[in-house]
């Protein structure tokens, strides 16, 4: 089906993990006649990319953000031609999958409530497939339960497991299971940790492979944050950095590289930020997955990345990422003034920082 088939799509280009080949291809889509000719169309674009090299990270956005933007037109046009095709539900799902992502790159806010109506219809659409059905059930619950996330509402919470329960009744056994308990087991980690370390471990034996490591990451970090985080390496630039000697300051693991290209371009934010916070007590410690030495060196200086940077051209073996079970960058941890370590949440990163500052 298309919707899954374009997420690790979208992944791979946003991980930097695959080029860009062959030449873009154009717009207009008037010589796509019937539905099946179009679909095809959707297809082979998202299946060949962007089709353009990307030099920077500012090229890198708007590279995705016309292809993104392409696919979202021929997404629409197809359900707008052929709104009695099956099809038609599967394109409207995977507009949803990718429209914040979308949005990002515009620079504009994403209000994923505005798309509930639109997956209730899928939901119960009589032509829909089930995956899509299903599907777009998941992330009604998503929708619902993605504000509570940080939340210690217990009654909010319990309205959610009530709805991941009538999900699962409607939905028995199915792919989504498994990842609507991870959706839980990430509801319980503010207001019932020791809940949450429950689900983590049964889901740490899911048949589902990304639900395991996902589990297996979650108990890493409960075990990482138990603890004041013990950190000590050689900076590429020479010298040592020890995270104890930094107690009092509030510190960000920054695991990049500069082959990477949403890494690259969160550079200028994290370098502003560093600039605004640094003197208030916030340090910076570089953790890189580059193979290339002098390109990370270069890279560093022309962006004037001045905080130490650990390198050991590992790549995805990098011995401090491992230990953080990082499979994906660019990713990041605080470390407050205690030495505790925290996974950040989604949102304004110099706003979490400003509140462990404030501590």
């Amino acid at each position: 089906m298309l919707n899954s088939a374009i997420v690790k799509i979208l992944t791979a280009l946003l991980l930097g993990i695959i080029g860009f080949a062959g030449a873009p291809q154009a717009t207009d889509l008037s010589e796509y006649k019937t539905a099946d000719s179009l679909w095809q169309h959707i297809q082979t674009r998202q299946q060949d990319g962007p089709g353009e090299q990307a030099r920077t990270g500012e090229e890198h956005r708007a590279i995705l953000t016309r292809f993104l933007g392409e696919l979202d037109t021929a997404l629409a046009e197809f359900s707008r031609r052929f709104p009695a095709d099956a099809r038609s539900w599967d394109a409207r799902l995977v507009r949803i999958e990718y429209a914040a992502l979308l949005t990002n790159l515009q620079g504009l806010a994403y209000d994923r409530s505005a798309d509930e109506n639109t997956l209730k219809g899928i939901a119960a659409a009589t032509n829909a497939s089930v995956e899509a059905k299903t599907q777009a059930g998941f992330f009604l619950v998503q929708i619902h339960a993605e504000p509570l996330l940080n939340s210690t509402n217990a009654a909010a919470l319990a309205g959610i497991e009530t709805e991941i329960a009538a999900f699962e009744k409607q939905y028995p056994q199915g792919p989504l299971t498994d990842q609507l308990r991870v959706l839980q087991a990430r509801l319980f980690q503010k207001s019932a940790p020791d809940k949450a370390e429950s689900l983590w471990q049964v889901l740490a034996k899911s048949n589902d492979p990304q639900v395991a490591e996902q589990a297996q990451d979650s108990l890493v970090a409960l075990q990482i944050a138990r603890k004041p985080l013990q950190l000590k390496f050689t900076a590429i630039e020479g010298g040592t950095f020890d995270l104890e000697k930094l107690r009092g300051k509030v510190v960000l693991l920054d695991f990049w590289a500069t082959w990477c290209g949403p890494c690259v371009m969160s550079v200028p934010g994290v370098v502003a930020m560093y600039g605004k916070l640094h003197d208030k007590g916030f340090e910076i410690a570089g953790i890189s997955l580059d193979q290339d030495k002098d390109k990370l060196v270069a890279f560093t200086k022309q962006f004037r990345m001045t905080w130490p940077q650990y390198y050991d051209g590992k790549v995805w073996d990098n011995a401090i990422s491992s230990r953080f079970r990082v499979h994906a960058i660019p990713a990041t941890w605080l470390v407050d003034k205690k030495g505790y370590a925290r996974p950040t949440e989604d949102g304004d990163l110099a706003t979490q920082v400003e509140k462990l500052l404030s501590e």
